[in-house]
């Protein structure tokens, strides 16, 4: 077995989970047949949108208050990280010959990586399956823009308890490949900024992640994807020219509020 590398950022702030997860996939881009899986939560909250989403519809950004907002290098729309939210990257450059992802087409990655999510929500007593299809089929094209990440299921999204249970985006650019994806175990909060209302799994008030279940739970989510990619994510620590790069990537998003990767620009 093959090894990957991983890493873990407790209680993040927002601007720094953008910008490592940004920085994974440039430096992928260099490195064949590398894969990162990152688990982290979120200190304070945060609104993320799709790359691809209409600013001024993705939220109401006259209910913001003092919430981060930041546009994500993935796909997708607006959702609000909570502080109880557990989340996950996996970062693979597919230019190689091994591993279950190698030459994968993208619907066959975000099997396997739904498979691995569902595993780790079976073993924390969460009843969960992965869609089959897109749901709504014929929705008219503003609901893209305008709905919350949370109010539609894409395929291989995993489902529970009537609804989501976890929202995934991805972004892919030649044989490399960013999935993150926030995991609402506790169900998904509401902010005023996002409409939800209609959401059975709605809650007012989530309670932060703890640091012993956060530990816990990267564990056991490292496992999963152990076991559904065929890889062992050995913790890696970062250099002082690593932190450096990305602490000023974290202020590059903190001034302008979204990516400015030039390499993935460039692509």
């Amino acid at each position: 077995m093959r090894n990957g590398l991983f890493y873990t950022t407790y209680a993040g702030d927002p601007y720094y989970n953008m910008a490592f997860d940004e920085w994974l996939l440039k430096r992928a881009f260099c490195w064949p047949g590398v894969c990162f899986l990152r688990v982290y939560s979120w200190w304070p909250g945060a609104i993320t949108f799709g790359l691809n989403q209409r600013e001024q519809s993705a939220l109401d950004f006259s209910k913001v208050g003092e919430t981060a907002v930041i546009r994500r290098i993935t796909g997708g729309r607006a959702l609000f990280h909570d502080c109880g939210e557990l989340t996950y990257s996996v970062v693979i450059n597919e230019d190689n010959e091994q591993g279950n992802l190698a030459g994968k087409a993208p619907w066959e990655a975000s099997e396997l990586i739904a498979k691995a999510l569902v595993q780790f929500l079976h073993q924390g007593g969460v009843e969960a399956s992965y869609a089959a299809a897109s749901v709504p089929r014929r929705a008219p094209s503003s609901f893209f823009h305008k709905a919350p990440c949370f109010a539609s299921t894409a395929r291989h999204e995993v489902i529970g308890r009537g609804g989501k249970v976890v929202a995934s985006a991805q972004r892919r650019v030649g044989d490399t490949f960013l999935q993150h994806g926030s995991i609402k175990k506790h169900g998904v909060a509401a902010h005023p900024a996002l409409n939800i209302k209609d959401l059975a799994v709605s809650i007012a008030e989530p309670l932060a992640l703890g640091r012993r279940e956060f530990v816990e739970a990267s564990g056991q989510l490292k496992a999963a994807f152990s076991r559904a990619l065929g890889l062992d994510f050995v913790t890696d620590q970062l250099a002082e020219g690593h932190m450096a790069e990305l602490s000023r990537m974290r202020e590059d998003i903190f001034r302008n509020g979204c990516s400015r990767c030039d390499i993935i620009k460039r692509r």
